[in-house]
């Protein structure tokens, strides 16, 4: 039995992104997910990735530093690298593949 359920995203159009990037979202929200894009030099990386609050590790907040502002850019999705333990951003456009863990457990493994 498939330990992941699968989506394939070849045959996504540009209309889809925002439903796509709220779906995507969501997920990043509820724990681990794995997620397979393609680079901009070409490359294709495999990323585990969350949003989850609880899997983030907080950073102190420096008082006498401005904290920064981004101009948010909708086509892209930063996001948690579990592996990395770093923010890490891919444009949605680029994802090819989305693995979502089925139970707590496989997402450690």
């Amino acid at each position: 039995m498939d330990k992941f359920k699968s989506v394939n995203l070849q045959t996504m159009e540009a209309d889809d992104l925002p439903q796509f990037r709220q779906w995507l979202s969501g997920m990043l929200k509820l724990g681990i997910v794995t997620v397979t894009f393609a680079k901009s030099d070409g490359t294709v990386r495999e990323m585990r990735a969350t949003l989850d609050g609880t899997l983030i590790p907080t950073q102190p907040i420096k008082e006498d530093v401005e904290p920064k502002t981004r101009k948010v850019n909708a086509d892209v999705l930063a996001v948690w690298s579990v592996d990395d333990g770093g923010w890490r951003s891919f444009r949605l456009d680029r994802v090819q593949r989305v693995q979502l863990a089925l139970s707590a457990e496989q997402q450690h493994e």
